[in-house]
């Protein structure tokens, strides 16, 4: 398998963007829910909303977090992450 690496949010929804147009899709992200720039909550709000815009393909997106309440999961799971 192949993988990509980002430093941001705003770099994951480019990422998942550019490769899903070039066929190269993207099938898993591990977004970190606490990044700088966009926060991994909000890309994959953004990711979700380019799949009803325009992806062939929506990513699963698992939250990764130091933190694991109820609160936490749940916040995740509402931005559109399959699992926290």
């Amino acid at each position: 398998f192949n993988y990509a690496e980002v430093s941001n949010g705003k770099e994951a929804v480019a990422l998942v963007s550019k490769t899903n147009s070039t066929n190269k899709t993207i099938k898993l992200v591990l977004m970190d829910c606490e990044m700088p720039v966009m926060d991994g909550r909000e890309a994959s709000n953004q990711i979700n909303q380019l799949f009803e815009e325009k992806l062939c393909f929506l990513p699963a997106i698992i939250g990764c977090s130091g933190y694991s309440g109820p609160a936490e999961v749940d916040k995740s799971l509402k931005c559109g992450m399959a699992m926290h």
